[in-house]
């Protein structure tokens, strides 16, 4: 692969060379192993061939900026004078985020331009996905700054970055400050189902919690992914320690939305009036974004808790009242966050009247009938649900 690669990008540059003589092919490996991108390099004409990476094997992550592979491939390629355009995020569109539009993120976006810009010797950077330039967004404009200057402080950053917001500039660095780390503390390692988390439904089955993974048949996917990604198939129940890790995970992210949003609320009246629309989207997005978090968080609580009691009973253990009593109240919370009566209304009455007949019909694991995601119905709901079965989806 690495030579028949190799072969085919040196001749297009080679013969965009011949057109422009200053010309340089501009290539991005992408879906590639890194042991195929190494050897790449080394066959790479330097004189007319860059390259254009993702900041990260999987691609572009904004809480896993420079990953390895990366740095090796800047060193490889400074090696052989080689220039590279580094790509992340630089803006608040993303592929992780969307269909949300407006969180902002501006703190985590100058972390990671950062850490791309000081990995290795780069010709450039750029943008991997796209960007909406006609709206307000923190994260773009954070961006510019940092291209100014990438040597501003994160303090000095966000005080330049506030200045349009006023008397209300102090507020709006710290709902900043808290939706950045949510993102960054958000469990993206999960699984690459667990990103577009707005297609997800916070109404979820009642079956046990699963944690979807996704793969495909190419040499990333296949070697370096399975890495990069806790979960890169479905042929196993997860194990309780892992279901544990994600749902502490997404309970953190939950936590500093709240806080950014309780912020937000306060002040949103007090913006400039052309700010006041972008961040009214903001806030309503966090509140999505929160919704959805929880609603992972609680699906995966109610199955190790489902899981612990049905343990003791098979080992003739009583059942500790603690892990009853926390899982009624998250079915609770659960049934609130899901915004409808049903169908944990039903559930929690069960678990009230019938404990064991409660254990032989919820949070039992589900039998998988194989079938992967729909990508011709590329946004659903059962495509992006990673704790619920497609299956269940289709029921509904």
């Amino acid at each position: 692969m690495p030579g028949r690669a190799s072969k085919y990008i040196n001749t297009l540059a080679r013969t965009w060379r011949e057109l422009n003589p200053k010309g340089i092919l501009f290539w991005e490996p992408w879906e590639l192993s890194a042991g195929q991108t190494y050897q790449c390099v080394d066959l790479l004409d330097p004189t007319c061939v860059g390259l254009s990476l993702h900041s990260n094997i999987a691609e572009v992550q904004i809480g896993y900026p420079a990953d390895r592979w990366f740095k090796n491939m800047l060193t490889k390629a400074a090696q052989r004078n080689i220039p590279v355009l580094g790509e992340l995020w630089t803006g608040s569109p993303t592929e992780e985020m969307e269909p949300f539009l407006h969180i902002p993120t501006p703190l985590a976006t100058l972390r990671a331009l950062r850490a791309v810009n000081e990995a290795g010797k780069l010709k450039g950077i750029k943008e991997y996905y796209g960007n909406l330039p006609e709206q307000e967004d923190p994260n773009l404009r954070m961006t510019g700054l940092f291209f100014k200057n990438p040597d501003i402080s994160e303090e000095e950053a966000l005080s330049q970055l506030a200045k349009p917001y006023r008397e209300a500039a102090r507020e709006v660095i710290r709902v900043w400050r808290l939706a950045s780390e949510a993102v960054e503390m958000y469990p993206w390692d999960v699984s690459w189902l667990a990103r577009e988390i707005g297609r997800s439904s916070p109404q979820h089955a009642m079956s046990a919690a699963i944690l979807k993974g996704a793969s495909w048949q190419t040499p990333s996917w296949q070697a370096n992914r399975r890495v990069a990604f806790m979960r890169t198939d479905q042929l196993e129940a997860p194990n309780f320690w892992m279901v544990e890790d994600v749902q502490m995970r997404f309970e953190q992210t939950a936590e500093k939305l709240e806080a950014a949003l309780r912020v937000a609320d306060l002040i949103q009246n007090k913006l400039p009036e052309p700010l006041q629309h972008t961040f009214r989207k903001s806030i309503e997005e966090m509140g999505s974004f929160r919704v959805r978090v929880l609603a992972y968080a609680y699906h995966l609580r109610e199955t190790n808790l489902a899981n612990l009691i049905r343990g003791a009973s098979r080992w003739g253990l009583g059942v500790n009242p603690d892990n009853r009593n926390e899982l009624r109240a998250v079915m609770v919370k659960d049934q609130a966050n899901m915004g409808t009566e049903e169908p944990m209304g039903t559930a929690i009455r069960m678990l009230d009247a019938d404990p064991k007949k409660f254990l032989q019909t919820y949070f039992l694991p589900r039998a998988s009938s194989g079938k992967n995601q729909d990508w011709a119905d590329w946004g659903s709901a059962a495509n992006w649900t990673i704790t619920s079965p497609n299956e269940f989806f289709e029921k509904r």
